[in-house]
C-alpha cells in the first residue's frame, strides 16, 4: 500500500512539475514575445528618428527624444550634446555643412531598451566644417550608434565614426 501511495504521489508531483514547467514555458514565451514587441517598437522609434533627421523635421525629432537626452561621441568631441535641443542645434549645423546630407539605416539589432544601428551617411560639403573650408566633395561614410530607449523616447545615444577617413575623402587630410 505504501508503494501505491508513493507511486501516486510521484505521479502527482510529476504532473505538478509538468504544470509548473508548462507555466514557466508560457511565461518565457510571453516574456520573449513581449521583449520582441519591445525590440520592434524600439527599432521603429529609431527608423522614425532617422526619417525626422533626413526631413529636417525638428518638431518630430524633438517628440522622439527625451528632454534630458544625451549623446556621447568621442568622434564628435565630448561633451557637446547634453539635451534634445543641443542635438537639433548640432544637426542644423551639419545640414549647413552638408545641405544634401542623407542617412540610411543599414542594420539594426535590438535587445531590451537598446538598439544598435549601422548607419550610412552621404553628403556634399558645401559649408564649413569647423575650421575646414567647404570643398564641394562628397563624404560617404558609415557610423555605428547605440540608442537607449526610455518611455518610448530616445534617452541616450552613443555614436562613433572614422573622422580621419572622412577628412581624407573631403581633402582635409593627407594620406597617412
Amino acid at each position: 500500500m505504501g508503494a501505491v501511495r508513493a507511486g501516486g504521489a510521484a505521479a502527482g508531483l510529476a504532473r505538478w512539475g509538468t504544470a509548473i514547467s508548462r507555466s514557466a514555458e508560457t511565461r518565457v514565451l510571453r516574456d520573449t514575445h513581449s521583449a520582441s514587441n519591445m525590440s520592434e517598437s524600439n527599432k521603429s522609434i529609431i527608423c522614425s528618428f532617422v526619417g525626422a533627421v533626413n526631413a529636417q523635421d525638428w518638431p518630430r525629432l524633438l517628440a522622439l527624444l527625451a528632454t534630458d537626452f544625451r549623446r556621447h561621441s568621442a568622434a564628435a568631441g565630448e561633451p557637446s550634446v547634453h539635451s534634445a535641443d543641443d542635438l537639433v542645434t548640432f544637426l542644423k549645423a551639419e545640414f549647413i555643412t552638408f545641405p544634401d546630407a542623407f542617412e540610411a539605416l543599414l542594420d539594426m539589432v535590438a535587445e531590451g531598451d537598446k538598439v544598435a544601428a549601422r548607419h550610412g551617411f552621404r553628403g556634399t560639403q558645401l559649408g564649413p566644417m569647423g575650421h575646414f573650408p567647404p570643398t564641394g566633395k562628397v563624404l560617404e561614410a558609415t557610423y555605428l550608434a547605440i540608442y537607449r530607449i526610455e518611455n518610448g523616447r530616445i534617452a541616450e545615444a552613443w555614436a562613433e565614426w572614422d573622422n580621419l577617413a572622412g577628412l581624407r575623402q573631403l581633402g582635409h587630410a593627407g594620406a597617412a
